[in-house]
């Protein structure tokens, strides 16, 4: 549930915090008084994109903060999975939003920096605002299965349906570019042929590039470093004033010293490292001399496999014999291909052909609890519709089979309705007014209320085009949905307000410098009164009006 909200330099806001109660709450407030600003800062900090306009003037920045308590358990688990829950206040959250000049936008969730997408997904577990447009849903098919779905529990059932139909549709993609590597490998099977045997009689090894140019820098050279190891080698072991002579006499000269000054043994054990150091090195270069003879067929064969290379890589357009090794490989996948292509595709289409099955039955299975569903949510809206003074109205849903699978399954629903029996039914988006509109989804919201763990739900103005006995049946539903979750209907009607369990005011007022401010309140009783009795006198409060009030808040 809402347990509080912070609005900061939002519109006409400067600072407002409110705090909400668990159960039925209505907002009541003259025309213009603010209702829609307090909307549409719940739908900020839902997730909707926010504009540098909605920050009140002369200000920087706005500010939109909500603390949620006992939250669902899908919401639970969402935040568990994005990491966003917070172990000191495992059942709760808090979203803040923060809206900048310049596009200077933030968003938050339990103080953690949040990505406005995320939020979005969080708030359809936490929050769901019905505004007036969202009537138009009872027409959207997809609207309409989701809420069959969720009258019926099908979750199970779909999700084994998602996953498979997302199984089937991989296998169908698998099998299409199959299809068309098929087509392609047999169009030029004799172009890759020989490309392929070429690579192949070339014996290619990775690098050996890199190490053909090595090799054949050292024959081509080879007398000249041969002689350059042989003079280096001398110069460090060779004739008597070779490198290791020398050091050697400089440890002879440092030896006497050790006695007077103890730290020059260190020296000398340094000396005779590099002494010992230097005989390695000079023991390899006379080696690797050794090893170096001029052979002028050795070097042709060099050059040639170089220049086949060379050859190679500009034929095929590519730099390194890595790539053409790959090259060689894609071309005997693409022959294979062709080889045992058919059968490959036989397997595929077979692969196919069994998902299709399970995913059919999969499908059969879900539509038959759809259908259970529906009859059953048909006939509950059925009975709330005749409490809405809809006696003779008539609603059913009409199932239509799609001739491919669909990511929801096979059904395709029609909400079909008529306000008098004796009319045909038609499809709810073409026939019904405003107020049946409004009816109908309260009807739906109420059912799907007693099956499921919903969200806060936020009405706003469900009341249009309704009125008298309508509206105080119409706020006993409200009153009965609260007794299992949290329920805020902003209302201009005084029967939908006198149901609730609680009721805010939100006004318009002058600040200091004379600027108009929005402000929400909580009601006393007698506030709740006096302002029942101002919603059923037009605004002029008369004894008579005060007397309705205090009778139609008995009532309820």
């Amino acid at each position: 549930m809402l347990r509080s909200l912070l609005i900061k330099d939002f519109i006409l806001i400067d600072s407002l915090q409110v705090t909400f109660e668990n159960g039925y709450t209505s907002i009541t407030g003259e025309t213009g008084a603010g209702k829609s600003i307090f909307v549409g800062a719940l739908s900020m900090l839902m997730g909707k994109r926010s504009d540098a306009e909605l920050i009140r003037h002369g200000t920087n920045r706005a500010i939109i903060e909500g603390e949620f308590i006992d939250i669902p358990t899908k919401a639970l688990q969402f935040l568990k999975s994005m990491e966003l829950d917070c172990p000191d206040s495992p059942n709760s959250c808090i979203i803040r939003r923060e809206i900048g000049i310049g596009g200077r936008n933030r968003s938050f969730v339990n103080d953690v920096p949040t990505p406005l997408n995320t939020i979005s997904k969080l708030a359809e577990y936490i929050l769901d605002i019905h505004s007036q447009h969202r009537n138009l849903l009872l027409g959207d098919a997809g609207f309409i299965l989701n809420a069959i779905d969720r009258m019926g529990k099908t979750s199970e059932t779909r999700h084994a349906y998602e996953q498979l139909f997302e199984e089937y549709t991989n296998a169908v993609k698998d099998y299409k570019r199959l299809q068309e590597k098929l087509a392609k490998a047999s169009e030029e099977y004799d172009y890759d042929s020989f490309r392929y045997n070429e690579l192949e009689q070339a014996n290619l090894t990775i690098d050996e590039e890199i190490k053909l140019e090595e090799a054949e820098k050292i024959l081509r050279y080879a007398d000249e470093i041969k002689t350059s190891l042989f003079q280096a080698n001398e110069l460090l072991t060779g004739g008597a004033e070779n490198t290791q002579q020398l050091l050697q006499q400089v440890a002879h000269e440092l030896t006497p010293l050790v006695e007077k000054i103890p730290e020059i043994a260190s020296y000398i054990e340094r000396i005779e490292s590099c002494r010992i150091e230097i005989t390695d090195i000079a023991h390899d270069l006379i080696t690797k001399s050794d090893a170096i003879e001029a052979n002028p067929q050795e070097l042709q064969v060099i050059e040639e496999r170089i220049d086949l290379l060379n050859r190679l890589f500009s034929k095929y357009r590519l730099a390194t014999s890595k790539e053409l090794i790959e090259l060689r490989d894609n071309l005997k996948e693409s022959l294979d291909l062709y080889t045992d292509g058919n059968q490959r595709l036989e397997e595929s289409s077979a692969h196919c052909n069994t998902l299709k099955k399970k995913l059919d039955e999969v499908a059969m299975a879900l539509s038959q609890q759809r259908k259970k569903a529906s009859d059953l949510l048909a006939d509950k809206l059925q009975e709330m519709l005749s409490l809405l003074e809809m006696p003779h109205s008539k609603v059913c849903f009409e199932f239509k089979e799609s001739n491919t699978p669909l990511a929801t399954g096979y059904d395709i629903v029609d909400f079909l309705f008529t306000a008098n029996n004796k009319l045909p039914l038609k499809p709810v988006g073409e026939i019904a007014s405003g107020g049946e509109m409004a009816r109908l989804m309260l009807s739906l919201k109420a059912q799907l209320a007693k099956k499921e763990n919903l969200p806060t739900i936020l009405f706003d103005e469900i009341d249009t085009g309704i009125s008298g006995r309508v509206a105080d049946r119409m706020g006993s539903i409200l009153r009965q949905m609260g007794e299992t979750m949290q329920v805020i209907a902003i209302t201009h009607l005084p029967q939908i307000a006198a149901q609730s369990d609680f009721q805010k005011h939100i006004e318009k007022v002058l600040d200091t410098h004379g600027e108009p401010i929005t402000s929400i309140r909580s009601l006393t009783p007698t506030e709740r009164v006096n302002e029942i009795a101002s919603l059923l006198s037009a605004d002029v409060i008369t004894p008579e009006s005060l007397e309705a009030a205090k009778i139609l808040l008995q009532k309820s």
